[in-house]
């Protein structure tokens, strides 16, 4: 794909940032202070409460408001509203989370995550336990790029940090209920006020249970991907005097997927085939009406899939929280302790090719096998994730006279990961089913600190760093669950088929240990170009740690760890707001570069032999990345809001390593060139009493590549998607009602996509939702 100048978009756009920052000072503001001004938003991107527009960090926050407003309900919804954030979803359990083209695609247990998820500052390792259901949330923030030492722990490609709404002392209740396409139940309940008068509870209830949109003509078109869940969080404030708080939270989920849908596609030779045969299977990227209404199972929609096993997905997560402030004289106090649990279990078909002729069951727990001789590939996970963390750190007092803020900390992390993954494998006449049995002990401990000197009334500077180390033991056994019974039903049903282990080699169990250490410091510089003007200077590090191959094809692979990852950013920006607080104006510019990047690499094991192929992390190349990404906020009147994003971005692998078939000058995955969003609400006032509120919002992705070696099979053109809602609320009634709509021009988009035999033979594919929609009541008691 050809790449945009950088070097031209950065200058104009520097350029345009410069005059559009002095022009409040030389012109009369166009506005008089009103209520329409835009509204402050506190955030903790630094551990401490400021201002959005006074943390010297690109960061995107949604208040409580915004994320209602947008029906934000998942991560997904989060990254298609954040400059340079894009998500593939490899399934229900394995979303694959990019920030300036820094993301994690490995799933073993033996790996870390490059961008990570925190709800209520407390670290979430895996990414199957970062995708439950969002609901009753305060504030959601993405800082993006490396947070080297306050968020250090493996992020390198930024945080997602989400804040549940706290206990109040006064009471309130709200109910929410919502019904939509494809059979959409939901209903979201809080409550919240005071149990003494130094106590103060809140209880929040979700439950939404809706249809899925494949349906997989092996099982009769029957409907796959089916989700129910159900989740509860209960906190308790404890504020016996205005210098101590102590907050207990618990949460429990439970989620419950019945099948899950895998597309298979065709890629082609060149880009241009590729896209023209993408055009004319799905119309131009619009999807069949009989796609969403069912009525006609051949209809040729992308959502009619061919999967040889139905498939599942069964999750349960229980988190408890502990969190103690402490207001003293010599400063704030802060104690978090966290314990959270996370087991699932998935069952799919990850390939969705027919195999056809007759099935044998040779095991209880097996599918069974096919006279077809096609390909088939069928993965049964099943993981636990136990994770203890404690934080304790000190911060100065806000109010101090000092020209010096600090803030200093220790934390610990210990993760227990259990999991197990068999691989059921057709392909030709041969055959395998290996058991995979990977554990993973970390024992992490960090000391971290900060401290930030007002040089003079405009001019600030600020330096932290991190200590990191991490300990890990890991083992891995694999073994064959095919016995001699089954053997023998195989060699019955289809005389001469091979039995293999692949992606294993040979039967083993093996075991390694290993250190990794890094001190990742900070600094920024800021400056008030005026009151509302602020511009800075960021040059930051980060680290992530390395780790064990878990899908290893024989103990060699698991004695040899994989190297961390480093990263270097140097980032300068501006945050300003003008028209008398009527605009709001944010950009940034940003180089990375990044070290033993940690990538999957498709490997043969016998030259030639495609039963015999791998995919396996390794430190495969250094990478440089340059962007710019800028949002902004406009209320021109009271009743009207416009807001917006726009991200450009350049990747390219600039080292490899010897071995690799990773080729330099290629781009990273899931990093499109250019995103863009844009938003806008009208408030039509005193209509019967109420109010009546038009919204809508356009996201844009540009064309990227799902795979690392830029198949053309796994490029994904660009994607426009609109949203609508219509909202009524009565004044007097405390209540409201929407009517909403998603993808409303029902186009058609892949959130995943992986290569099966190279780069233009078949992938395998996860498809975005087609247009949905429904009508939601809220009421407030």
């Amino acid at each position: 794909m050809a790449r945009n100048s950088l070097s031209d978009i950065c200058g104009r756009t520097l350029v345009l940032a410069t005059l559009l920052a002095f022009q409040p000072a030389l012109d009369k503001p166009a506005f008089a202070q009103t209520s329409g001004t835009i509204e402050e938003i506190v955030v903790t991107a630094q551990k401490r409460e400021q201002s959005l527009q006074d943390v010297p960090i690109a960061v995107s926050a949604f208040t409580a408001g915004a994320i209602e407003d947008a029906r934000i309900d998942d991560l997904l919804e989060i990254a298609v509203r954040t400059p340079n954030f894009n998500i593939g979803m490899n399934g229900p359990s394995a979303p694959e989370l990019t920030i300036r083209g820094i993301g994690s695609s490995d799933r073993e247990a033996g790996s870390d995550r490059s961008v990570v998820v925190f709800v209520d500052e407390v670290y979430i390792g895996r990414a199957g336990a970062s995708t439950f259901d969002m609901f009753d949330l305060e504030r959601i923030e993405v800082l993006r790029g490396p947070q080297g030492s306050i968020f250090g722990r493996n992020v390198v490609g930024g945080s997602v940090n989400l804040i549940t709404a706290d206990p109040k002392f006064e009471r309130e209740t709200r109910f929410e209920a919502s019904i939509g396409s494809l059979n959409l139940i939901e209903a979201k309940g809080m409550l919240t006020g005071p149990l003494s008068d130094t106590l103060a509870g809140r209880l929040a209830v979700s439950y939404r249970d809706r249809d899925g949109y494949y349906r997989n003509r092996l099982f009769d078109s029957r409907r796959t991907d089916d989700s129910e869940a159900i989740s509860a969080r209960a906190k308790l404030l404890f504020q016996p005097s205005d210098a101590f708080d102590l907050m207990l939270t618990a949460e429990v989920s439970s989620d419950d997927v019945d099948g899950v849908g895998s597309a298979i596609t065709q890629g082609e030779t060149s880009d241009d085939e590729f896209f023209g045969e993408f055009n004319r299977r799905f119309g131009g990227g619009s999807l069949p009406d009989a796609a969403l209404l069912g009525s006609d199972p051949d209809a040729g929609s992308p959502f009619l899939v061919d999967n040889n096993e139905f498939g599942l997905f069964e999750r349960n997560i229980a988190a408890f929280t502990l969190r103690a402030d402490w207001h003293t004289d010599l400063g704030a106090v802060t104690f978090l302790q966290s314990y959270r649990d996370t087991s699932f279990e998935i069952i799919r078909d990850v390939v969705g090719i027919p195999i056809g002729g007759d099935f044998v069951q040779v095991a209880p727990e097996t599918v069974g096998y096919s006279t077809g001789r096609g390909f088939e590939s069928t993965a049964i996970n099943d993981e636990d994730y136990r994770a203890v963390s404690t934080e304790v750190r000190i911060a100065s007092n806000p109010a101090s006279d000092s020209p010096l803020s600090w803030l200093l900390g220790l934390y610990h992390l210990t993760e227990e990961i259990d999991r197990i993954q068999i691989r059921e494998r057709q392909l030709g006449g041969t055959i395998s089913r290996p058991r995979f049995d990977q554990s993973n002990s970390v024992d992490s401990t960090a000391a971290f600190g900060q401290v930030r000197w007002q040089v003079a009334d405009r001019l600030a500077a600020t330096f932290g760093a991190r200590y990191t180390r991490d300990n890990k033991d890991f083992a891995l056994g694999v073994t064959d669950t095919l016995d001699a019974a089954a053997r023998g039903a195989i060699l019955a049903l289809i005389p001469g088929a091979r039995i293999g282990l692949s992606p294993a080699a040979s039967v083993f169990n093996a075991s390694a240990s290993d250190s990794f250490d890094e001190l990742t410091p900070e600094g920024t510089v800021d400056f008030y170009l005026a009151e509302h003007v602020m511009t800075y200077v960021k040059v930051s590090t980060g680290f992530k740690s390395g780790g064990f191959v878990g899908l290893g094809a024989n103990a060699t692979f698991v004695s040899r760890s994989f190297e961390p990852e480093t990263v270097r950013n140097v980032e300068a920006g501006f945050k300003g707001e003008f028209l008398d607080r009527r605009l709001r104006l944010n950009a940034n510019g940003f180089w990375m570069e990044f070290d033993d990047l940690q990538l999957r690499d498709r490997q043969l094991l016998i030259p030639g032999d495609e039963t015999s192929a791998i995919v396996t992390t390794v430190n495969a190349a250094k990478a440089e990345i340059n962007g710019l990404e800028a949002d902004f906020l406009f209320r021109p009147v009271p009743e009207l809001s416009v807001s917006g994003s726009l991200a450009v971005l350049d990747t390219e692998i600039t080292e490899v390593a010897e071995g690799s078939t990773i080729r330099l000058g290629t781009v990273l995955p899931r990093a499109p060139e250019f995103s863009a969003n844009w938003a806008m609400a009208y408030t039509l006032m005193s209509i019967n009493g109420g109010s009546l509120t038009l919204g809508g919002e356009i996201q844009y992705v540009g064309s990227l590549f799902y795979d690392i070696n830029e198949d053309t099979a796994g490029a994904e053109p660009s994607v426009t998607l609109l949203d609508a809602r219509v909202s009524y609320s009565r004044h007097s009634g405390n209540w409201s009602v929407s009517v909403w709509a998603k993808n409303l021009m029902d186009n058609y988009y892949r959130t995943q996509v992986q290569s099966v035999f190279g780069d233009d033979v078949g992938i395998i594919s996860r498809i975005g939702e087609p247009r949905t929609y429904g009508v939601s009541v809220q009421v407030d008691l």
